[in-house]
């Protein structure tokens, strides 16, 4: 008698605790929508950090370019010699060139500049360069615009260049870095080239 009593009991704490434990667990609805509203966090979390980084890419190569600009023409001062500033749009890079002149050959000749200060820069991300405008008064070349090839940027001993407008993006946002052709000094604008005549750039005033 007393092993059936012990048996039932024992039936009886099983069924409590198996009731206990349902009671605790969750249905299949419910674990849809917590797999669902972690997706979409997820989700959201990761489109934030992609917009954040291709802001920061982009950002980053337009500082890269403007850096670019300003070597190019710290170099021709100091050196006394022509420096270009190659826009290479097929290969999406920055070059840095200076024109010497070759005693033998009786001709001007011109080599990439590569130190401990200067390198080729090469855009990252999703960054092209979109469009550039020079204003060359010395030649017949007049403008490249979003097409496959390289453009010059001359700058002079005395400190000027030629008037240009260089145009970076991803697609989304965009940044022109524009170069004055009276003093040579360049600046990083957000915006598009077109809102930016070459011709009519005076970016002292435009600072002020």
């Amino acid at each position: 008698m007393s092993h059936e009593l012990d048996g039932r009991k024992t039936r009886d704490a099983m069924r409590q605790n198996v009731r206990k434990t349902k009671g605790y667990g969750f249905t299949i609805v419910e674990l849809l929508v917590v797999i669902t509203l972690m997706a979409l966090l997820v989700g959201a979390v990761g489109g934030t950090y992609t917009k954040a980084y291709k802001s920061m890419t982009l950002k980053k190569a337009a500082r890269e370019v403007l850096l670019a600009a300003k070597y190019a023409r710290m170099t021709a001062v100091e050196q006394q010699k022509v420096c270009d500033l190659i826009v290479d749009a097929a290969n999406r890079r920055v070059l840095v060139s200076v024109e010497e002149w070759d005693q033998e050959s009786g001709q001007a000749v011109t080599s990439e500049v590569k130190n401990q200060y200067w390198r080729t820069v090469t855009l990252g991300g999703d960054v092209m360069f979109e469009a550039a405008e020079v204003d060359k008064t010395d030649s017949d070349e007049a403008f490249w615009y979003g097409e496959s090839g390289q453009e010059r940027v001359r700058f002079r001993p005395d400190g000027t260049a030629e008037n240009a407008v260089i145009q970076i993006g991803d697609g989304v946002r965009h940044y022109v870095i524009a170069i004055s052709g009276a003093t040579g000094i360049a600046r990083v604008i957000e915006g598009v080239a077109e809102d930016i005549p070459s011709d009519t750039i005076d970016l002292d005033e435009m600072a002020g």
